[in-house]
């Protein structure tokens, strides 16, 4: 009888997590955030940002909604609309859902998975 070989739990996260990294996008070195970028770090100047805080304001005015919903598929379609709805206030800028990498000290667009995740870190905090 042939042995399957199954993968390492392990090599499957880091391969989920380039798959993830590769949606990111860094943006120009002349990039500074703009009044719509939500910014994706810990820290009271990212908290204090106004783009952070307009989108902390459209999970309030998303909130009821999301709480009277059942399915997890409603609920999905209203964090993709509160996803979508900043990247595309953002516009043009190339912002949106950003973070600086402390490195090379270049902001980069992160991915619609860190996006919806920070939607629903603010929604538990609401």
């Amino acid at each position: 009888m042939m042995e399957r070989n199954m993968p390492d739990p392990h090599d499957l996260e880091l391969i989920q997590a380039d798959f993830d990294k590769a949606e990111e996008y860094v943006l120009p070195a002349s990039f500074v955030p703009g009044k719509w970028d939500v910014i994706c770090q810990r820290g009271k100047e990212c908290f204090e940002h106004v783009g952070n805080r307009r989108f902390r304001m459209a999970i309030d005015n998303h909130l009821d909604s999301y709480m009277k919903v059942k399915s997890r598929q409603q609920k999905s379609k209203i964090v993709t609309s509160i996803v979508e709805g900043i990247k595309k206030s953002a516009g043009c800028n190339g912002g949106g859902f950003i973070r600086k990498d402390l490195l090379t000290r270049r902001w980069f667009r992160v991915s619609d998975k860190l996006a919806r995740e920070k939607v629903g870190q603010v929604r538990l905090l609401a």
